[in-house]
């Protein structure tokens, strides 16, 4: 119920130093073939790894060859290490368990695309996950559920495709359809726009603005006024 004007959006963008100064294009792994998408993170059940592998397996009895990696452990591997085996998609699928930030950005820059298959939960439709932009930095493009903030991401800087949430025949043919071409122009818009605007110094620029507005709104002589404009006739 706040005005527009009261609400400051502060992201969780990685720092522009991460960027370090590659040159502005996709990974050098984007044409190699077959490709291999990479999900970064936490594996539980509303995050959505098993829409993810019955797309895996959408995609192979449509005969093509992606694969995923994934990179994280959480409650709900069990179920997917169990639903990888029911679907038969062993060989294409690959559990890294978690990796320390370096050999991760490794893993990242040998993919060929980012996955967000987060279930559309009130908690998803009002946060932003880290990894998106651990994606876009890397150069790979994003292909995620429809989940509002981060279909408006995508929308806005051509970063990457979303899919229906919790539809992995959608989720197989949005891989299906990102070919080379769009694989290379959508991870150089990712790249571009981390560079341009979401990354951190912005966003703490962004966050330091709001704070020194509230201080000036709380300072004792905008109070003292406020008072008297109350109490006079």
């Amino acid at each position: 119920g706040l005005p527009g004007h009261r609400i400051t959006v502060v992201g969780n963008t990685p720092s522009r130093d991460q960027l370090g100064d590659r040159p502005l294009t996709a990974s050098l792994a984007v044409c190699e073939e077959p490709p291999e998408a990479i999900y970064l993170g936490l594996v539980e059940r509303p995050r959505g790894l098993e829409t993810a592998l019955r797309a895996i397996a959408r995609v192979r009895d449509l005969g093509a060859h992606w694969r995923l990696r994934v990179l994280g452990d959480g409650s709900g591997m069990a179920r997917a290490r169990a639903l990888t085996r029911e679907l038969a998609i062993e060989d294409r699928v690959r559990f890294l368990g978690w990796v320390d930030r370096t050999r991760a950005q490794r893993y990242l820059a040998t993919s060929q695309a980012g996955l967000i298959p987060h279930h559309a939960t009130e908690a998803w439709c009002s946060t932003i996950p880290n990894k998106l932009f651990d994606y876009m930095a890397a150069g790979l493009p994003v292909v995620a559920s429809d989940v509002p903030p981060v279909a408006r991401v995508l929308r806005e800087t051509g970063a990457g495709r979303c899919f229906r949430d919790r539809d992995p025949k959608h989720l197989a043919r949005v891989l299906l359809d990102l070919d080379v071409i769009s694989r290379r122009r959508q991870g150089i818009a990712g790249l571009a726009a981390v560079r341009e605007r979401h990354h951190w110094e912005r966003d703490a620029e962004r966050m330091l603005a709001a704070l020194r507005g509230v201080a000036r709104e709380r300072s004792p002589d905008r109070l003292e006024r406020r008072t008297c404009r109350r109490l006079l006739p």
